[in-house]
């Protein structure tokens, strides 16, 4: 092998791992996106209970729910999840009625400390910051606006 050509070997490997580092994650949300708007094409929302919490590449939940008498269970991986989730906590799920098995965590609730007592905010994950105004939330950064709840 020449030099030219063990310098066009390792430019190509150079270039596919960037393209499996940088790529990765868009196609993981490209594939999580399609799972869940197959879900939603006949889906409810159910009441699950967080069942465990891991931490095996990456940090993911466990939850339960029964749908028309079966029990089923079923894991999501997220940070925010794993962090503020805990277990035996009450969460919406939403459900794919031909197919209950699959499912997705929906909506979620938060509990906010102030001096005056605690307050509920319940919204669908992922918002990453929210601003608090008195009773009023507003949501700064978040994944899909159209998933957001109030």
């Amino acid at each position: 092998m020449t030099a030219k050509q063990l310098l066009l070997v390792l430019l190509g490997l150079t270039l596919l791992v960037l393209i499996i580092y940088h790529g990765g994650n868009y196609l993981s949300n490209l594939a999580d996106k399609s799972y869940r708007k197959t879900i939603d094409k006949y889906g409810t929302i159910v009441k699950a209970t967080v069942t465990k919490k891991k931490y095996l590449k990456g940090r993911y939940v466990v939850f339960s729910y029964e749908y028309k008498g079966r029990k089923y269970s079923n894991k999501e991986q997220n940070r925010d999840y794993y962090s503020n989730l805990t277990i035996g906590e009450q969460i919406e799920i939403k459900i794919d009625t031909t197919n209950p098995e699959d499912s997705y965590i929906f909506a979620t609730g938060y509990r906010i400390k102030f001096l005056s007592g605690y307050y509920d905010v319940h919204f669908q994950l992922p918002v990453t910051e929210i601003l608090l105004i008195d009773s009023l939330v507003i949501p700064l950064k978040y994944l899909d606006s159209s998933r957001f709840i109030l």
